[in-house]
């Protein structure tokens, strides 16, 4: 698709459904806001989920454009990259935890 509009992200899923009767209860997708207002609007009950590995590749490419992954701090940048890309494993309840014991990590509080 060339512009990806929530538009135009409507019309395909409403062409595809007019195809295929599905109605889907969770929907993976990426960060991408239109995406994401285009499957609540055409499925007003599903439940979006984000796309692992485009979680995984905004924490990398931001840990990136920071220098986090150059220089004398190179080693500690992956694995903190690493650690954060891992919270997304975890239960919903614990993340915050997760975060906080990263954190403690990366600033050598523990």
């Amino acid at each position: 698709m060339e512009r990806r509009t929530t538009n135009n992200y409507i019309d395909v899923l409403r062409k595809v459904t007019g195809v295929i009767k599905i109605v889907p209860e969770v929907a993976i997708a990426d960060f991408e806001k239109a995406e994401r207002k285009a499957l609540q609007t055409v499925f007003p009950n599903v439940q979006v989920r984000g796309c692992f590995f485009h979680y995984s590749q905004a924490l990398v490419h931001n840990a990136d454009k920071h220098k986090i992954l150059k220089g004398d701090q190179k080693e500690l940048g992956w694995g903190a990259t690493n650690l954060l890309i891992a919270l997304a494993f975890l239960p919903e309840q614990l993340i915050e935890e997760g975060f906080n014991i990263i954190d403690k990590i990366i600033f050598n509080d523990c």
